[in-house]
């Protein structure tokens, strides 16, 4: 039968493996949904926490998605029509989210 197992090294997921038996190298952990970089401790998995930089560029993605719907069209029909609201909905949107950078 075959196991899934983390190799765990100082509580840090450094390599995932499938073997027949966790006696089959020296710090090894039936994995579960573990993944590596994952942390363990006191036989839990646990998501290492995100870094500001990756929160931060989650959050510009999502900016950057939200300023590519305001297209031409839609900058030309609000300029024509006097109708601002679908921008300025948007930009509240991207302001909302430029609050939560860290």
């Amino acid at each position: 039968m075959s196991i899934r197992a983390a190799e765990v090294v100082d509580g840090k997921v450094i390599n995932v493996i499938v073997v027949e038996s966790l006696d089959f190298k020296p710090n090894l952990v039936e994995a579960g949904n573990a993944n590596i970089g994952d942390l363990y401790m006191s036989g839990t998995f646990t998501a290492p926490p995100i870094t500001d930089a990756q929160h931060n560029a989650c959050i510009d993605s999502q900016i950057l998605a939200l300023e590519e719907k305001v297209t031409q069209r839609r900058q030309r029909e609000a300029l024509l029509s006097g109708d601002y609201s679908f921008i300025a909905d948007i930009d509240e949107q991207i302001a909302a989210l430029r609050a939560q950078r860290m």
